[in-house]
This record gives C-alpha cells, sequence and structure tokens, in this order.
C-alpha cells in the first residue's frame, strides 16, 4: 500500500482504477488554494488486487495509523490504559469504515 496526500480541482470518486491499480480517496476536504480557487485536499492509498471492505479500512488506517502504533494502542487498552489517544483512533476507525461504506462497501 502506498498513502500520498492529492489535490484535486474536482471532488475525486472515493474508488476508482488508474494506472493498472486501484485507489482508494478519502478524507476529503474542500480548501482553497494560494489563488483562492476551491481545491479538494485528500488521502489516496493503492489497494492491491481487487478491493474489499476489509482491503480500503486497513488501507485507510494505513493513513494515520502504522501497524506498530496500532498494536501499541490494543495492546494499552487491553492493560486498561484509559488514554484519548484510544478514542482519537476508535473515532477515526469509524470515519474510515463511514467512508469505505460510501464508497460502495457496506458491512454485510
Amino acid at each position: 500500500m502506498r498513502c500520498e496526500k492529492a489535490f484535486s480541482d474536482i471532488k475525486p470518486e472515493a474508488l476508482h482504477k488508474s494506472m493498472g491499480k486501484w485507489w482508494f480517496n478519502l478524507n476529503l476536504k474542500e480548501e482553497q488554494n494560494e489563488e483562492g480557487e476551491a481545491q479538494w485536499v485528500y488521502d489516496t492509498v493503492s489497494i492491491e488486487g481487487s478491493p474489499t471492505r476489509d482491503k480500503l479500512i486497513a488501507a485507510g488506517m494505513c493513513v494515520k495509523y502504522s501497524k506498530d502504533d496500532e498494536i501499541a494502542l490494543i495492546n494499552n487498552k487491553i492493560l486498561g490504559e484509559k488514554t484519548s489517544e484510544w478514542q482519537a483512533y476508535i473515532n477515526y476507525r469509524m470515519s474510515v469504515k463511514q467512508q469505505v461504506g460510501d464508497a460502495g462497501f457496506p458491512k454485510e
């Protein structure tokens, strides 16, 4: 998976195929560029093989958290540590799942 920040003058599709790979676009925000024109700023992640709900969720999570970060957060939760980081992680995961559902991969 390759995670990148991307920019576009038009709102990108959540999921598209380009250069022989599937790409998942998430965290879309419309902002003003330096010239004062509207542009879309978003994260884009390449998907290996055909996209599935699980692959899209994993791709979305890699934008903000490495696998090591996720393991550390989960271990801290298991040990009973209450941190704001855990809640931020859960909130982001829920946001990614919503975006995956909006891309046409609803929870089964």
